[in-house]
């Protein structure tokens, strides 16, 4: 009897320790955070997520993240704000705004690729999508490819904003939308009987060549 009662004892310390380190460990997170020494205070949060997850640590991580990039915008800061979205969709699925704020990343720095593939996985967790996330789906999946690509007829699609371009071999999609986007503007190319498209995304003033859309 005597034996089992130590046994406890030493694993009700050890429980006790523990929650000791991991309370210690957090305060430790905090504390770099405010005086904005980012890189200690993400490996803390890191640690205390390692040993016992909680959707308030990823809400705490991840917002010390965006501070840091807010504070230190360069690439490799974005990464760690990525894989630490990444990791917060990966260990709670069914959260929405880690899903959206996510996506919205790749949309601020223009990856499009990135956004579709992004909300495609969140599309497959069951998220169903507000107004932003279409938003991003809409101008991301009907972005133009770069390349040049010349068609003997181009027509609308029945879309907003959406052409269809006829090669002669096959059709291809391109978003032109003439309100504040998307420009469709025609030249004639060599040979008189074909025309070369292009779109001209105003938003970032940079000339695009009307072919594919992205899929």
């Amino acid at each position: 009897m005597a034996v089992c009662i130590a046994g406890w004892t030493v694993l009700g310390m050890n429980a006790v320790s523990e929650v000791k380190t991991q309370k210690d460990t957090v305060a430790a997170a905090e504390y770099y955070r405010g005086k904005k020494l980012f890189q200690l205070s993400l490996q803390n949060y890191m640690s205390a997520i390692g040993n016992k997850p909680t959707e308030a640590l990823y809400d705490a991580y991840i917002a010390t993240c965006k501070e840091y990039y807010e504070d230190c915008a360069t690439a490799n800061v974005r990464s760690i704000e990525e894989d630490a979205y990444a990791a917060a969709v990966a260990e709670y699925p069914a959260r929405a705004d880690y899903w959206e704020a996510y996506v919205q990343l790749y949309y601020e720095d223009g990856d499009y690729d990135s956004v579709v593939r992004t909300l495609k996985q969140a599309d497959a967790a069951k998220i169903p999508f507000n107004d932003a996330m279409m938003q991003y789906w809409n101008e991301a999946y009907y972005a133009c490819n770069v390349s040049n690509s010349s068609y003997l007829s181009v027509q609308l699609a029945g879309m907003d904003g959406v052409y269809l371009g006829w090669d002669g071999e096959k059709m291809s999609f391109s978003a032109a939308q003439t309100a504040n986007c998307w420009t469709g503007i025609m030249s004639l190319s060599a040979r008189w009987d074909r025309a070369l498209w292009y779109c001209v995304r105003m938003k970032k003033a940079k000339a695009l060549p009307f072919s594919l859309a992205r899929i």
